[in-house]
């Protein structure tokens, strides 16, 4: 079973290195949830889930994104 999704949007993380700043955001969707990865308060990527394990696999694809050997670290 599918967690509820939230009613408003929800940062589910964020990420800073050198004054760059990447947020992951969750909202609802008419079909599930929409993820919105941004850098700089622009957004770079969005997608549009109808499955739950997709916001996991988007949160797993922005955490391989923002790797911390390269300097990104949790804000």
């Amino acid at each position: 079973m599918n967690p509820a999704p939230p009613s408003r949007p929800v940062e589910v993380c964020r990420r800073h290195v050198a004054g760059s700043i990447k947020r992951l955001i969750v909202h609802t969707a008419e079909t599930g949830w929409c993820v919105l990865e941004e850098q700089d308060n622009r957004v770079v990527r969005e997608t549009v889930c109808s499955d739950w394990h997709r916001v996991e696999r988007a949160r797993w694809l922005f955490d391989l994104d923002t790797p911390s050997d390269q300097g990104w670290r949790r804000a």
